[in-house]
């Protein structure tokens, strides 16, 4: 099921309310990105000699990188085609190719977000922006910076900053794609929607990818990619925040299990990422399911 950007300021008034926020300047393009925007880079395109075309919608922070490797490693030396295309050229791909096999990995949402969140403050801290892009640590709107890298109350400001300041992380002031790293994963849906395509299956979690990755796709999309895709391939992550040396990801963690009002405001901006996948493993956590049953989210989300 494709997004509804239609909720988008209900989710995100919503959320506000979680934390108490009362001031923000929210741009309607922000908010409406976070649950529509994909990355400029969207996977791979594999067109068989069949003339069919197999499709593999990355995902950031849903080991994107290591299925590119696979789609290199074992899918770019078959016969046929392979592109990795950008936004613009996939969504022609798409309309021009109704019937494309089309496949993705996702995660747990909220472990989506928490990671979007250290991908990102990691790469702050270690420097790796050019002086173009170091405005995003000195901005002066966006609070969280002025809190110590690791600390919870750093992620706790990050959080109010997205939901009053959004546009201190976003495009326009900062020209990267950073905030693509926590963008809804529902993102890919609407993409599809718009193109009159639709996902044909998708692997609900990351665990035990290099095993689970090949067999899927190849049982998705039999026909397509041969059989022999479905040997275990070894991709080491090339992101030092998976090391997390700096504790950004156990501090955003332990935001969350303490299940206060951060973590209700995270349950909120990924209710769209919860209706729209289906079968996700670990289903819905009981602290979202208690802030989605709540009386204010029911009345504002039945009132759009």
């Amino acid at each position: 099921m494709a997004p509804n950007i239609n909720y988008t300021d209900a989710l995100f008034s919503l959320s506000r309310d979680e934390i108490a926020l009362r001031q923000w300047n929210a741009t309607d393009t922000f908010l409406e990105d976070f649950y529509r925007g994909i990355p400029y880079g969207t996977g791979f395109v594999y067109k068989s000699p069949e003339n069919k075309t197999f499709v593999y919608m990355a995902v950031w922070k849903a080991a994107h990188e290591t299925v590119r490797e696979w789609g290199n490693r074992r899918i770019k030396p078959l016969a046929g085609t392979y592109s990795l295309p950008h936004k613009a050229e996939l969504q022609n791909i798409l309309k021009k190719n109704g019937k494309s096999l089309i496949v993705t990995a996702i995660r747990d949402p909220i472990s989506h977000f928490l990671s979007g969140y250290n991908e990102i403050d990691t790469r702050i801290l270690e420097g790796e922006y050019t002086s173009k892009h170091a405005r995003m640590r000195n901005a002066p709107k966006a609070l969280f910076h002025r809190y110590h890298y690791g600390s919870k109350q750093r992620f706790e400001q990050f959080v109010a900053d997205i939901l009053s300041q959004p546009y201190t992380l976003g495009w326009n002031d900062f020209d990267l794609v950073e905030p693509l790293h926590f963008y809804s994963m529902s993102g890919i849906l609407w993409l599809l929607s718009i193109s009159g395509a639709k996902m044909t299956s998708f692997l609900p979690s990351i665990q035990n990818l290099n095993e689970e990755w090949p067999k899927f796709a190849y049982n998705a999309c039999p026909d397509t990619i041969p059989e022999n895709v479905t040997e275990p391939f070894h991709v080491a992550s090339s992101h030092s925040s998976s090391k997390d040396k700096f504790g950004i990801y156990k501090a955003a963690k332990d935001v969350w299990s303490e299940g206060g009002p951060t973590a209700r405001a995270i349950c909120v901006l990924q209710a769209m990422d919860y209706a729209c996948w289906d079968d996700l493993p670990d289903g819905i956590p009981s602290l979202c399911r208690d802030v989605f049953s709540s009386k204010n989210f029911v009345e504002r989300i039945l009132k759009q």
